[in-house]
């Protein structure tokens, strides 16, 4: 038993809902696919209110937005069943079998996690950035993806236990953008949750503007800095470079010279040839604008 839920905001979900029905259907599991409308724009409340028509549908528009982690929250809390599998609104179906793998590995008692993946072809250039920070830092397989379990979790496409779920939650104190996963896969390693990663990928489709994707790195870096400062988070390669770089001394050096650059970093990542290097450069400049 199964019950896939999906936060919509402002973006077309009926392809992505349509094929998990149609899976749902094929395989014979019993399931449901709950749709939460996180206070949309009207265009998109109106495009997706046609999943209701399909089977094992359940949609529902709120009245205010929750944000990323109280939606996820609000979800598992509405859910029916047991196992519960977490979907972002922005992706497609790729996978034939796609629920049948994770329907198979329902008795292993792990926390599920799927994998994730981008088009092949490259997008418009005003789209490159996103598609390849996608590519190469988030597309892995199952195996390599099994070495670091818990670093590895995304919460983009996940299967966990309801009793697990509602042991740990998402954190709402993360109101936008960023982290909320890298701190719920921390929660799962102090609980000693066992996660098994699968080879059931799914397609990130909403592949955000360079500028827009910047604009999300820059909120993702003020949670990063929060959850640095509370001690809520263990150190990522991010926070090793920053401490690193504390431990010499070196903080107003380094700050000095990525805010000369500041714009030049920006120019690159938003050119149709970005630098991931010059990406890091750029997340360490305003993870050092965070901890001043």
């Amino acid at each position: 038993m199964l019950s896939i839920l999906i936060p919509a905001y402002n973006f077309d979900v009926r392809s992505l809902v349509e094929g998990l029905s149609k899976q749902l259907e094929k395989f014979k599991i019993e399931g449901e696919i709950l749709v939460v409308d996180d206070y949309s724009k009207n265009e998109w409340k109106i495009i997706n209110q046609e999943v209701q028509n399909l089977e094992f549908v359940k949609y529902e528009e709120l009245k205010n937005n929750l944000g990323r982690s109280k939606i996820r929250n609000y979800l598992a809390q509405k859910a029916k069943h047991e196992n519960l599998l977490f979907l972002d609104c922005d992706m497609k179906v790729i996978t034939p079998d796609f629920l049948k793998k994770y329907h198979q590995n329902l008795s292993s008692g792990s926390v599920l996690i799927g994998g994730i993946s981008y088009q092949k072809e490259k997008p418009e250039s005003n789209k490159i950035l996103h598609w390849k920070v996608g590519k190469e830092r988030e597309v892995k397989s199952a195996t390599t993806r099994q070495n670091t379990p818990y670093q590895s979790f995304l919460s983009s496409n996940f299967l966990i236990p309801k009793s697990i779920f509602n042991k740990i939650k998402f954190d709402e104190s993360l109101t936008q953008y960023g982290h909320e996963d890298t701190l719920f896969g921390l929660k799962l390693k102090e609980m000693k949750i066992p996660i098994l990663h699968i080879d059931s990928p799914i397609e990130h489709t909403g592949l955000e503007t360079s500028s827009t994707f910047l604009i999300k790195a820059e909120k993702a870096i003020e949670n990063l800095s929060k959850l640095h400062k509370e001690r809520k988070i263990e150190p990522t390669k991010l926070i090793d470079t920053y401490m690193k770089i504390s431990k010499l001394g070196l903080n107003s050096v380094v700050f000095f010279i990525l805010k000369l650059f500041k714009k030049s970093i920006q120019n690159n990542l938003k050119s149709n040839n970005p630098s991931l290097k010059y990406f890091d450069f750029y997340k360490l400049f305003l993870f050092m604008k965070n901890m001043n």
